[in-house]
């Protein structure tokens, strides 16, 4: 069973990358794992990694635990968690390159553990104005799904602007989070 869900999700890692292909935004945030969020007055301060982020007592909202890396993240609302995403996809600059390869929103690593699936997206982006530097940036995005009522369905999210390349290649900060990463040859 293990070995059909790892060859399932190499072969959902081809339907990804036709959604990233197509700029197609929607993909990732039409499946969601979400759980509800209730917030309470205890979960209005702020919580550490994985608390919800609340702004009131009594805010109700569909969660997605989002982070970055080497950063915290938190459980936000669904219709929030995908902005990164969003970003790459409005701002990929295909036509650049870098040693990891051209531009293009592309699917660029998977790892495969006993029970976890993870896939990692790059993108060379336009530096938003915020940046020193105006150079393009290498920006990654890793995605965490499981297999739930017939689909691949994303859990949560790491999204790792500054520091993209740390995704790119099995270094020694990333591999407690990913120690089977592989390249994906799609």
């Amino acid at each position: 069973m293990r070995q059909r869900a790892r060859t399932a999700f190499r072969q959902f890692a081809a339907t990804l990358q036709e959604a990233l292909d197509e700029g197609d935004a929607a993909f990732l945030r039409d499946r969601a794992l979400t759980e509800p969020v209730v917030c309470t007055a205890g979960s209005v301060a702020p919580g550490g990694l994985g608390a919800p982020a609340c702004e009131f007592e009594g805010q109700e909202f569909d969660g997605f635990l989002e982070s970055f890396w080497r950063s915290e993240g938190a459980i936000i609302p669904v219709e929030a968690a995908f902005s990164a995403f969003d970003a790459i996809l409005a701002t990929a600059l295909p036509a650049e390159s870098d040693g990891f390869g051209d531009g293009s929103v592309q699917v660029y690593a998977l790892n495969i553990e006993q029970d976890a699936f993870h896939a990692i997206i790059t993108a060379i982006i336009e530096r938003s104005s915020d940046f020193i530097t105006e150079f393009p940036l290498r920006v990654s995005y890793g995605t965490a799904w499981a297999f739930e009522d017939g689909r691949w369905m994303v859990t949560s999210t790491l999204t790792a602007n500054v520091l993209g390349e740390d995704l790119l290649v099995p270094a020694d900060d990333a591999l407690p989070l990913y120690p089977n990463w592989e390249r994906y040859e799609g």
